[in-house]
């Protein structure tokens, strides 16, 4: 041992009490300001809010800030006076404590806090992606590949390669084989689901496609034919204007669009919705067949005014009229004379308390209106509707106005977007498109030199099958000029499977006295290239491999619990109105296997390392004083 260590040895042990706490508190502020860096970087791969990371790594700057340069400070001034040392630290603490103070009053006075609190980094605008898209992103798989070279390199440099080491060994090869699978898992890992009809069900027949997990999709169906065109570039979490063509997505630029519709069609999607509902609405359209519409507003109340606004076809059975508690106004088109007078008659003899009110238009070529008031207790009253606010009736302590504030001869429907606030959507069901709404807009140069353009709003389909639509999420037709009717559809992405699958049989089975199921299983076949088939069962929580394919029972029909004959059977057994399909989980398990075997050489190397090795040493040590024992005795003899 050197003179020098000695001296620093020697003065070390006399330092006193304070300087020795000094010294374990900078080793633990040390560790913090560690473990605070490990926490940025998890925040940066996305899986902490940044709202909460950055109030985190504020808080800890200013706690361990002041504490860092006060346990300096008092450590140097420690050695001659420790007075000083302590005063030091306290101050450092004082300090510490009032930052946290001010920086939480400057975190809530700041909006920024509160609008990024639950949002991570793969949910901001540029970035968007699932979790799974997010890990396998390119930055963050060559991230994983430098780990996997330092990995490496620090174990051939700083490890010995003897059988005493092969725990540690392990460990880290096991570590290194781990991350190589999941960035392999990343790469290759496909996701999704189908369905399978039953075979007496109309679309029932073989199946060798699924409806990809992540990536979305635009179908146009022109006949039997259908054009399916991905769009990996598509929003996820954030609203995307279409008035100012933020997004400016061109799908007639997409190869296999010219061949299918020409080059006169043109396709964009201008913006989008990630999660709003669609109103319907009506707007005038010169280029379609007359449809007079009115669109009005009724002003109605006694302690302020109630607006009540609607636009009246009177095509439409559903539109045609608006109706309030104790008032109903409803649009007539195309009475005569002798009909309006037949009209008054029995508005006369109808005794109700309810307030009605007749727009009628004679001539449906002409705005020219005419209008009935019908008043409980009161005599029809007939006047011309010539100005745009009427006093239709002033009775009691109620007045009611009537005002037309647009007439549209070619009214066509349409839908509005309306987006959901934050606080009514369902957390987990954002960045998954089924609240999603889609602008799509058409252009088509005519024959005649002008141009038709359309605007439509798609719902998404989670499958685009004509037995799934409904009222809200179905495929929209169009009408183009040159081409004919065609369907679009806004679903995912079809990815093609390495045979085809047939239903046979499917069954649920309830818990006793209920509909709750507690198993429910389907028998599918697999129909190979080959002509060779596989029949196998996939049920709940036991699914169906064919090589690196899973096929798992994810759900099934239940028709609609609201019908009194959602159970009713036929004369086999099998129900009328419900379970007509199943839905199969469809993905791979790629990369599981090399996964496997890089923890289970984690799980060997860590005992091998902590408590076989140490017995190994404790042995040769044993050994080695026993040689030095044996050694001395034959040389003393």
């Amino acid at each position: 041992m050197s003179l020098k260590y000695q001296r620093i040895r020697q003065r070390d042990q006399k330092l006193p009490w304070l300087l020795k706490q000094l010294t374990r508190a900078f080793s633990s502020i040390t560790l913090a300001v560690i473990l605070l860096l490990l926490i940025v970087c998890y925040g940066i791969i996305g899986s902490v809010p940044l709202g909460m990371l950055a109030q985190t790594v504020l808080i800890g700057l200013t706690i361990l800030i002041p504490l860092f340069i006060a346990c300096m400070g008092a450590w140097r001034a420690g050695r001659k006076q420790w007075l000083i040392g302590l005063a030091m630290l306290g101050l450092g603490i004082a300090i510490a404590g009032m930052g946290v103070f001010m920086t939480r009053r400057l975190i809530m006075a700041i909006d920024w806090f509160d609008h990024y609190h639950t949002t991570v980094i793969y949910r901001l605008r540029y970035f968007e992606m699932t979790e799974l898209e997010f890990f396998s992103w390119w930055p963050m798989q060559l991230l994983l590949g430098f780990f996997v070279l330092n990995m490496i390199w620090a174990t051939i440099r700083r490890i010995e390669f003897k059988f005493v080491n092969i725990g540690v060994l392990s460990v880290h090869t096991g570590i290194v084989i781990l991350a190589i699978g999941s960035m392999f898992y990343g790469q290759a890992k496909q996701e999704g689901d189908t369905i399978l009809w039953r075979d007496d069900q109309p679309l029932s027949g073989p199946v060798n496609t699924f409806y990809d997990a992540v990536t979305p999709a635009l179908f146009f169906t022109v006949g039997d034919a259908k054009l399916s065109i991905p769009l990996p570039n598509l929003p996820r979490y954030n609203d995307y204007d279409p008035q100012t063509n933020a997004l400016n997505l061109k799908l007639h630029q997409v190869k296999g669009f010219k061949e299918r519709f020409g080059d006169k069609l043109r396709v964009t999607i201008p913006g989008f919705l990630a999660y709003a509902k669609l109103q319907t609405a009506w707007l005038n359209d010169p280029l379609t067949a007359p449809n007079p519409a009115l669109q009005v507003q009724l002003l109605t109340g006694e302690n302020g005014p109630s607006v009540t606004s609607k636009t009246l076809v009177a095509n439409s059975a559903m539109d045609a009229s608006l109706q309030g508690n104790n008032w109903k106004v409803q649009y007539l088109l195309g009475l005569t004379e002798k009909q309006i007078d037949q009209l008054k008659e029995s508005a006369n003899k109808q005794q109700t308390n309810i307030s009605r009110f007749y727009l009628i238009q004679p001539d449906p070529t002409k705005p020219a209106f005419v209008l009935l008031i019908c008043l409980p207790g009161r005599e029809v009253m007939q006047v011309p509707l010539t100005d745009d606010r009427f006093p239709v009736a002033t009775f009691q302590k109620h007045s009611l106005w009537v005002q037309i504030i647009r007439y549209l001869p070619n009214a066509r429907q349409t839908f509005i977007p309306v987006p959901v606030l934050k606080s009514k959507r369902i957390s987990k069901e954002e960045g998954t498109y089924l609240n999603a709404l889609l602008p799509v807009d058409l252009a088509m140069d005519l024959p005649d030199g002008k141009t038709w353009q359309r605007r439509i709003w798609l719902s998404h389909m989670r499958y685009p099958e004509p037995g799934i639509a409904n009222d809200e999420n179905r495929p929209i037709t169009v009408d183009i000029p040159t081409i004919g009717k065609v369907d679009l559809c806004f679903s995912r992405q079809q990815r093609p499977l390495p045979f085809s699958m047939t239903l046979g049989d499917f069954a649920m089975i309830p818990y006793p006295g209920s509909h709750m199921p507690r198993d429910f299983y389907s028998e599918i076949t697999l129909h190979y290239p080959d002509n060779t088939t596989y029949t196998d069962v996939a049920r709940l929580n036991n699914p169906m491999m064919s090589g690196r394919i899973k096929i798992s029972q994810t759900g099934w029909d239940p028709g609609d619990s609201s019908n009194p004959q959602n159970d009713v059977h036929d004369e086999n057994g099998r129900y009328l109105f419900q379970q007509r399909y199943v839905i199969l989980g469809i993905g791979n398990n790629v990369g599981i296997h090399i996964i496997f075997i890089g923890a289970c050489l984690i799980v060997l190397g860590i005992p091998w390392a902590f408590y076989i090795k140490p017995a190994l040493l404790r042995r040769t040590k044993r050994k080695i004083q026993q040689q030095r024992k044996d050694t001395e005795l034959s040389e003393t003899s």
